[in-house]
């Protein structure tokens, strides 16, 4: 780094940022911290950059040319063609999100019955293969929004609480999740 000075030929201003007055005398110890202005505006010192907010969020549904997919009671929804997954978090293999911290989460799902049962359409949320979350019994589908605190490392995942036919393809069903923010 170079200081530019001002003033008559030889000056003799400072040539290292350590050599002025306001700014801190030494970089040791200061490795990966930026540079900012003091909080009284007296000078500059050595800080621990904000860290960025979290990017974690991914949307996926079943992307399969079925026109009646069905799905029996306790099994897992196969959400497996990914709209996007910032962060990877989301396996579209075992259809199970893994939560990369501690926090605040917010899931959604949405699909549509091909053809309705007696027993209505029964869907749920698991974190840890523990039901959180079970949708009602509408007999044309269901859609739901739920807000979840999550451990790092936790798996959250959708179930069929009892046999469900649904409507395959985009726009028909989704599954979706997103880190929102810290939990305490």
């Amino acid at each position: 780094m170079a200081i530019i000075t001002h003033g008559a030929a030889g000056g003799g201003g400072a040539t290292a940022l350590t050599g002025l007055t306001d700014t801190p005398a030494s970089y040791s110890g200061h490795g990966d911290k930026v540079l900012s202005v003091k909080t009284d505006a007296s000078g500059v010192e050595f800080t621990t950059p904000v860290a960025a907010p979290l990017a974690c969020a991914f949307k996926a549904f079943d992307g399969s040319t079925d026109a009646n997919k069905t799905l029996s009671g306790g099994g897992v929804f196969p959400a497996a063609t990914e709209v996007f997954d910032i962060g990877a978090n989301y396996n579209n293999s075992t259809y199970k999100f893994t939560a990369p911290k501690d926090g605040v989460y917010q899931f959604s799902w949405n699909s549509w019955s091909a053809s309705p049962t007696a027993t209505g359409y029964g869907m749920g949320i698991k974190i840890n293969d523990s039901f959180q979350f079970i949708s009602g019994t509408e007999a044309n589908g269901e859609c739901y929004t739920t807000i979840l605190v999550l451990s790092e490392d936790d798996l959250v995942h959708l179930e069929a609480e009892n046999d469900i036919v649904y409507y395959a393809g985009a726009h028909w069903n989704e599954f979706s999740g997103a880190y929102i923010g810290p939990s305490s």
